[in-house]
Order: structure tokens, then sequence, then C-alpha cells
């Protein structure tokens, strides 16, 4: 398998941390991420909306997190993010001193510039309407991802498999048809489960990954939650044919 464009979209690793006792965090225990956070520079602003809104200076999108689910480096949280123009992606996140702080490769695409860390202090309470964070930018939300948006041929813009691009087909009847590095691992099963995360059955295997979506650019972190789709890394952008 060879890569054939852009370098395509990586997500960070899912990590997780333990509180002081050493015991994991569960998800009524993470502090709140509801709000709205602005960079000590202020020159950024976001805000975190109850209904799953995020309000940014780039135009409105939308966020989901969840606990993570293995030990490591002090985040406590994935936040999985998708803004109008952007590739879908997926941050860790964690709370020092007072600061909510973001990581991840492509953290700078969808909250800052130039740097693969960010720290926010928050300011207040989130907007109860759909406004902007910028006066300037009336981008509409994308619409979160569903099963039903999920079915249909997806193919990957920057890799190939041979001479065809890397691709998966979701059936409505909860089959798939994919191609891989393993020829004879080209069929499985798939579900889209209450946590949000994408459930894949393929060579035997039963694996789960995060998505994020954009209304037409779905991210799926790990890529190796298909067999065979070890050697693409953290994660594959695929794009609705």
């Amino acid at each position: 398998m060879r890569k054939t464009s852009m370098a395509m979209v990586a997500a960070l690793g899912l990590a997780a941390c333990s509180d002081n006792s050493g015991s994991k965090a569960k998800a009524d225990e993470l502090p709140p991420i509801i709000g709205k956070w602005q960079m000590e520079s202020g020159k950024i602003a976001i805000a975190f909306q109850k209904n799953g809104t995020l309000l940014t200076p780039k135009g409105n999108g939308t966020w989901q997190a969840r606990p993570h689910e293995e030990p490591g480096e002090g985040f406590i949280g994935v936040i999985s993010l998708a803004l109008p123009g952007l590739n879908p992606t997926v941050c860790s996140y964690k709370f020092e001193a007072n600061h909510l702080k973001f990581a991840g490769p492509n953290c700078d695409q969808a909250l800052i510039k130039d740097t693969d860390t960010a720290a926010f202090i928050r300011v207040g309470d989130a907007p109860d309407t759909a406004e902007t964070a910028s006066a300037d930018n009336t981008t509409d939300t994308p619409a979160a991802i569903t099963s039903e948006k999920i079915v249909g041929q997806w193919e990957s813009p920057s890799w190939k498999a041979g001479d065809q691009p890397v691709f998966v087909r979701f059936k409505g009847d909860g089959t798939l048809d994919f191609n891989g590095t393993i020829k004879w691992v080209n069929k499985g099963e798939w579900l889209l489960l209450e946590s949000g995360q994408l459930q894949v059955i393929t060579g035997g295997e039963t694996r789960r990954c995060d998505i994020a979506y954009d209304g037409k650019t779905m991210n799926l972190s790990p890529a190796s939650c298909f067999k065979g789709w070890e050697d693409m890394g953290d994660s594959i952008s695929l794009e609705k044919q």
C-alpha cells in the first residue's frame, strides 16, 4: 500500500489518565468542558455548548467528548471536532492549573495555530444560541454522524491499494466491503455505537474507532480498526462518493 497525495490527517492516539489514587477517571468525575474558553493571549476564544455545538472564530462546528479508556500522560478525555472547511480531527484534553489543554497533531487546524498544544482559560458560560465566535462568520453547523449518513461508499484521497483508492462500502444491512493489504480480508460488519464510536468486524476481529465528521469527510481513528489498514498510521480520512 502506498501514499499518493497529501499527507493524510493524523489524529492523536488515544491516551488516558488516572486520578491521584490511581483509579481510572469516570465520565461523571470529569471537570466540565462546557463553557467559553480563551487563550491567555486573548487572540482566540472558543465555546462548547451543551447541544454539541462548537463555536470558534473560524465558524461553528460540532464536538463530542468522552473519557480516555487507557492510562497515559495526564490526559483525561478525548474530543472529536468537526469544523467547516477543515478535516475532522480527534484531540486529547486535560485540565491543568485551571487551564484546559488540548493536544494532537491536527488541533492546530481546528483550534490554534503553529503549535501542537494549546491552553485555554475559562472566561464564562457558553452562549445559548448558535452564534459564531466571530461576528463576521456565519457558517452553518455540520450535522452529526448517523448510521444513515455512514451508509454508502467512502474513499481515501491519499491512499491506494494497488491501482485503486482505498475504499470501504458501508451497507444498510450492517455489512461492508473494503480493500486493504490483506487480499482475503475484504468483507465485514459495522455498527455505530451509542458512544459515537464505530465498531468494525473484519478478518474475524472486532475493533472500535473514533469518528470525526464534517458533513462530507469522515476521519477514523485509529485506521487499524479495519484489519489490513495498520500501515496507514493513527487515522485515515475518507470522502463519501
